[in-house]
């Protein structure tokens, strides 16, 4: 099977999946449930997009892909793919900038709690994609349309884009392709309308 033929229950799934996959450090896989996955010779679901994106992650070099892990999601003061929206939406390119308050508010407003005594921001894009699969499963129709075109794809476009300049052939710029075909599909398949933000965040060169 393939992503635009799957259900939207079996898209929730996805959207956890790929969304813990960004948030989690590879060397804590093994906890989560998709750990299983990565002890068989070859990754094989049923669903041809996941077994390339789960693949991209088992044949990588587990050193060589935490140390890609610790340069892509850990705050540092050169960092090129913060994978926080208001780093991108914010004019001052900060974390907990004013779009994530907004979007926190939108989360409580969707009867969904936000993460007790989390001191990183609510706005990154796995946990977002773990929220996005959680409205999915709760059959929130209007709020989904809301994440998609208010939150999460006016900035997923801008952070794609420098991980795949700044990590290309890696892992995670698989994942972000295939994260990128996901997001599509839920738009046309929500008719959600996109909201047309401006990027403020400018990615060292150096």
């Amino acid at each position: 099977m393939e992503l635009n033929t799957l259900s939207t229950a079996d898209l929730a799934i996805v959207c956890k999946l790929f969304g813990a996959l960004f948030y989690y450090p590879p060397r804590d896989f093994n906890e989560f449930p998709f750990g299983t996955y990565f002890e068989e010779d070859e990754v094989e679901t049923p669903i041809k997009e996941v077994n390339q994106v789960l693949n991209g992650f088992k044949f990588t070099n587990q050193v060589e892909l935490q140390t890609e892990f610790d340069k892509l999601f850990t705050l540092q003061p050169e960092m090129v793919t913060p994978p926080w929206s208001s780093m991108y939406l914010d004019r001052e390119s900060i974390q907990f900038g004013i779009s994530h308050k907004k979007y926190c508010e939108f989360i409580q407003h969707c009867g969904l709690s936000l993460r007790e005594g989390a001191t990183d921001p609510e706005d990154h894009i796995g946990l977002m994609l773990i929220i996005l699969g959680m409205l999915i499963e709760d059959n929130q129709e209007q709020h989904v349309k809301e994440m998609l075109g208010e939150y999460l794809v006016t900035w997923s476009g801008f952070y794609f884009s420098n991980l795949k300049q700044f990590a290309p052939d890696t892992a995670y710029a698989r994942l972000a392709n295939h994260t990128a075909q996901l997001l599509e599909l839920l738009c046309t398949r929500y008719s959600a309308q996109v909201l047309i933000k401006n990027n403020y965040f400018q990615p060292s060169k150096s």
